[in-house]
């Protein structure tokens, strides 16, 4: 990386651990990206979990809720990583053992919960209907995703109508 022209790059932050997974491809390439290049993502547990749970499964796997690296002070927005892993020897048999030792890294995406959801649903806050996302299902603040602004709604309309759906997103509660 340093000889196609990053003379400063470094992967951070230190770790003990064997393996280590740096952003190296992002794109756009800007100011708020360039924040992460050089990040070990594996260094952290909760994309390790993600990462170590792709490469187990063959498949793609999300994290539970992070701050992404490129966040700023501004509009801070949970977050959450999606791993595809690649391997040396190409695509893996479904069934055939898989170890870290033959994953060649991974494709990521990045997703900022308002920014994912306003995209999902065409509008910044729907008018009709709140939506509270939690990771694990676990209705505690800490764990709190996304919330719609509620603000709008009728509170007598609130109350009558309520349901709660517990959903498994690609091994994610």
């Amino acid at each position: 990386v340093r000889s196609e022209g990053f003379p400063d790059f470094e992967v951070w932050p230190e770790s003990p651990l064997d393996i280590r997974s740096a952003i190296l491809y992002l794109e756009p390439f800007d100011e708020r990206n360039q924040r992460a290049f050089g990040y070990d993502m594996y260094s952290e547990p909760v994309r390790r979990a993600a990462m170590s749970r792709a490469i187990q499964t063959r498949s793609t796997a999300i994290t539970g809720k992070v701050t992404l690296v490129q966040e700023t002070d501004e509009d801070v927005q949970a977050g959450f990583l999606a791993y595809l892993p690649l391997y040396w020897d190409g695509v893996q048999e479904i069934g055939k053992p898989a170890s870290s030792g033959n994953a060649l890294g991974f494709v990521y995406s990045a997703f900022r919960m308002n920014d994912f959801m306003r995209g999902l649903l065409g509008v910044d806050n729907p008018s009709d209907v709140e939506i509270v996302i939690y990771d694990s299902g676990d209705p505690e603040i800490d764990q709190l995703m996304y919330r719609s602004n509620s603000e709008q709604l009728n509170v007598a309309r609130r109350a009558k109508l309520k349901d709660s759906q517990k959903l498994s997103i690609l091994g994610r509660d």
